[in-house]
């Protein structure tokens, strides 16, 4: 009994064997599996291009610890100054031009809308630009920041205290090693503002905060005026993608529209038309962390060109249901059209990165 399986071990490993080498043949030399399969990678124009960045790069990993979710690394590339936090090889926060455009909007964008922000909760640490900008705004009381793995707030909170505002040293600030999910459900506390801002859909679980289900459960925990602030990777989607998660929302919520920051997507959905006031815009300006934030944010860090740009998201609110007209797909639990759909877009990044809003 023993030998036979010897021999269907043997079997099986001659036959993978196999099929790598005709691999080499299908896919060109050496095959595209033994590097198309890492995130970065499926990036790159060519191999030369992926061991290029992967390997010559003057890069040093400074920090780097195995956990119940993974690999959490923090990257420091000495050519650009720039630290990278990376969770199981893809970076999901960094202090470069791009990310902190967006990571900054992220924070800012829903509290410039809400006058008076009390409460905040934050879903999804990253490193912690997000908090940071929340945490300028003198009117919040109570910040309330939800991260699955520990090993991210250990990361953040050391090699990041001095590119994100110090964004956990605040009495103000509660971190909750949980699953955003289930303490959305379980949290006995209402907020102002719901900042969504979890991985990439699609990684495991993520999904489940995209779905109706999941906004039926944020409503549940905004107070009335709330506004519930969703972040969406717009590389990764296609423009059906962007509807799906729009037509979700709508669904729960009058008003819904976003703003897109490069490639990336900022969704605002409130029961109230989310009006900008420019005294309260041009006050927030007078706080000198905002005013610096706001310099790095916009091309010009003036009330009238902040308001400008609020006033003017990829489809004005009242057009929101023209745009989806026709439309009639939503994420649900059972259904996670997301989370399937971008998966299958990294593997078509480039004419993803083009057909995205």
């Amino acid at each position: 009994m023993a030998g036979s399986r010897a021999r269907l071990h043997y079997a099986l490993g001659a036959g993978l064997a196999g099929v790598f080498l005709a691999g080499g043949y299908l896919f060109g030399n050496p095959p595209s599996l033994n590097w198309g399969v890492y995130y970065g990678g499926i990036r790159k124009a060519s191999l030369e291009e992926f061991k290029y960045n992967k390997y010559y790069m003057e890069r040093d990993i400074i920090y780097s610890r195995h956990g119940h979710y993974g690999l959490v690394s923090v990257r420091h590339d000495k050519l650009q100054n720039e630290l990278q936090l990376i969770n199981n090889g893809k970076v999901d926060a960094s202090n470069n031009i791009i990310d902190t455009h967006t990571q900054l909007l992220i924070g800012h964008l829903p509290l410039f809308l809400h006058k008076n922000p009390e409460r905040v909760l934050n879903i999804g640490l990253g490193g912690g630009f997000t908090v940071g900008a929340i945490k300028a705004h003198p009117q919040v009381k109570h910040i309330d920041v939800v991260e699955i793995d520990p090993l991210v707030v250990e990361a953040t909170g050391t090699h990041f205290r001095e590119v994100n505002n110090d964004a956990l040293n605040d009495p103000r600030i509660s971190v909750h090693i949980h699953d955003g999910r289930h303490f959305i459900k379980t949290t006995p506390h209402k907020y102002d503002i719901i900042v969504s801002e979890p991985p990439n859909i699609w990684v495991s679980g993520v999904s489940m905060l995209f779905t109706r289900e999941f906004y039926k459960l944020a409503d549940e925990r905004l107070k009335k005026g709330g506004l519930l602030f969703q972040w969406a990777p717009g590389y990764e989607m296609s423009t059906e993608d962007m509807k799906l998660i729009v037509k979700t929302l709508r669904e729960r919520f009058e008003y819904v529209s976003y703003w897109v920051e490069g490639f990336d997507v900022a969704i605002i959905a409130s029961h109230e038309y989310p009006a900008v006031d420019p005294a309260y815009i041009e006050s927030l300006l007078a706080i000198p962390r905002i005013k610096y934030d706001a310099e790095n944010l916009f091309d010009k860090a003036t009330p009238d060109f902040i308001v400008s740009y609020i006033q003017t998201p990829v489809v004005p609110f009242g057009m929101i249901d023209y745009h989806l007209r026709d439309f009639n797909l939503v994420n649900t639990d059972n259904l996670p059209y997301l989370e399937f759909n971008t998966a299958r877009n990294m593997f078509n990044f480039q004419k993803t990165m083009k057909e995205s809003l």
